[in-house]
């Protein structure tokens, strides 16, 4: 099923794929604006700065899809330093996969 949700607007209309009220789909074209790190051998993506932390963890599109990364950025944008462990260390769990294979 293809996504309609594609305006800029929070979706108003139920479309089977997204709830109403959710965000749009993301842009292609978004560029993350914090930093890949790694904290001894877990990579991390780093953003913004303050006093208090907000660890954030990724759904199923991983470290590295969805919209997890403008999530992290637009916490840091209300005066939040992010952290987004990688716990599968660039390894994401794939369908037919068993448990006792993770990382």
């Amino acid at each position: 099923m293809d996504c309609k949700c594609t305006n800029n607007n929070k979706t108003t209309e139920d479309h089977g794929c997204c709830p109403i009220g959710s965000e749009p789909q993301l842009a292609a074209n978004y560029k993350s604006k914090g930093n890949e790190d790694k904290f001894g051998d877990l990579p991390v993506y780093l953003n913004g700065k303050g006093d208090k932390w907000i660890i954030v963890t990724y759904d199923i599109f991983g470290f590295d899809g969805g919209r997890t990364r403008l999530i992290c950025d637009q916490l840091a944008g209300l005066g939040y330093n992010v952290i987004l462990p990688d716990f599968y260390k660039g390894k994401p769990f794939q369908e037919g996969q068993s448990f006792d294979t993770l990382p």
